[in-house]
């Protein structure tokens, strides 16, 4: 497994030069950034899979892509989450629900181009990958754990490959995730005591949000950024049914007390 991370606002200058033939029609300094560290990943993941197939080996690797956080959308150019709701280091979706992909020699050909939709957690890759794709469960079980084969893993993530080959639909009750939990701060950005914990769980279709900015635009790619003061204390509760409002538009905090308890 190589693990690739890419922070553009550090990359080297000769990147975008290299690229800028090619970007000269993007006015927005900051979005050429951003288009050309795009262009280099993509060169840089087409030198991986060359090298592992001159070496033989990538008729035997599962290739994973996924992204870690949501597109920077406060700062123009910084990437985009439309329609989602809310920017990195939020707790909306727009934050936190990023596109990934698998692609293997290995996949059966009945699991090649569907759409996996269930939830789905960072944590899961691990136990996905080892018990999953190598069958090599035994790998993550501790005999110092008392209790069940599940509990002597001692986890938070799930394996979630056989329902991955199957597809799934979103939320579906054979999921091997029911809830996720989000978030749970009790420190600001810079590290200080709140005196309030900033989080967030999603259990089946619902998603409760406690004690996070107001992030009420949902911008189109190449539109105005969104604008929040980023030192506001101001914080606000909320709850979406993301089934019937994927977008998180309708706050139902209010209307499902007994939801918002339980």
């Amino acid at each position: 497994m190589l693990y690739l991370d890419f922070l553009f606002l550090q990359a080297p200058s000769y990147i975008y030069e290299e690229y800028a033939a090619q970007l000269d029609q993007i006015s927005n300094v900051n979005r050429t950034k951003f288009a050309a560290m795009t262009i280099y990943l993509d060169s840089v993941v087409n030198s991986l899979v060359s090298s592992l197939q001159s070496v033989g080996m990538w008729n035997n690797t599962v290739f994973v892509y996924a992204s870690d956080n949501g597109g920077d959308t406060p700062y123009i150019g910084y990437g985009n989450n439309w329609p989602k709701r809310g920017s990195k280091a939020s707790l909306f979706d727009g934050g936190i629900k990023v596109p990934a992909f698998i692609h293997s020699p290995l996949l059966p050909a009945s699991s090649r181009g569907i759409t996996y939709n269930n939830l789905m957690h960072a944590t899961d890759w691990l136990p996905t990958l080892i018990e999953g794709v190598l069958d090599r469960g035994d790998l993550l079980s501790s005999s110092k754990i008392s209790g069940s084969a599940r509990q002597r893993q001692g986890l938070d993530g799930v394996n979630q490959w056989s329902h991955m080959l199957s597809g799934g639909g979103e939320y579906s009750t054979d999921s091997p995730r029911g809830e996720i939990m989000v978030n749970l701060d009790y420190l600001d950005e810079v590290h200080r005591w709140q005196g309030y914990d900033t989080a967030a769980i999603i259990v089946g279709s619902w998603k409760l949000i406690l004690n996070e900015r107001n992030e009420t635009n949902w911008p189109v790619p190449g539109s105005t950024p969104i604008a929040w003061d980023s030192k506001s204390s101001a914080r606000y509760n909320y709850l979406f049914d993301l089934q019937d409002d994927p977008d998180e538009c309708i706050n139902l905090y209010d209307e499902y007390p007994d939801t918002v308890r339980s």
